[in-house]
């Protein structure tokens, strides 16, 4: 199982935009994993080692914050929009 959650500026919670996977099987988490640096095994190999088609989905630190921010205030921010 996997669930999607999207940070697109007008969600609830953003980080400009990009998104979540959360799942509780290892092997789609690997290969999402694997994914979003760019198709780079997890299994060693170095830095050049790419198993599969991937991307750069990585989210940087600055709207990583972002993201921690909102989540700091989701209360607040439910209230808003249920107004």
């Amino acid at each position: 199982h996997a669930g999607v959650f999207a940070f697109y500026p007008n969600k609830q919670i953003t980080t400009g935009e990009g998104g979540i996977i959360t799942t509780n099987n290892s092997d789609v988490a690997a290969l999402c994993r694997s994914m979003r640096n760019q198709g780079r095994s997890e299994e060693g190999g170095g830095w050049l080692n790419h198993c599969r088609l991937g991307y750069n989905y990585r989210l940087d630190e600055l709207s990583a914050a972002l993201g921690v921010a909102q989540i700091e205030r989701i209360d607040e921010i439910l209230a808003k929009r249920e107004a």
